[in-house]
């Protein structure tokens, strides 16, 4: 999957259902945000500025309480 100039990436995870979830944005200029889904309201746990660019490989871990994300040309 590439960054388009006119639109982002968003990866959903942990779905309960419509309105509980965790979210990855990954805006056109590669800033990415972290957010929490719950009862339908979207709240915005954590921003990284420039954090993905084109080629990167995005890894999201998400183990019991903890979620780390990773991104980059290589495995972390």
């Amino acid at each position: 999957m590439s960054l388009s100039s006119s639109g982002g990436i968003t990866i959903d995870f942990r779905i309960q259902h419509a309105n509980n979830f965790w979210r990855i944005q990954i805006s056109a200029g590669g800033d990415l945000q972290l957010r929490e889904v719950v009862a339908g309201v979207d709240n915005v746990v954590t921003t990284a500025a420039g954090a993905i660019s084109n080629g990167d490989r995005i890894i999201i871990k998400a183990d019991g309480e903890t979620i780390k994300g990773y991104s980059g040309t290589t495995n972390p």
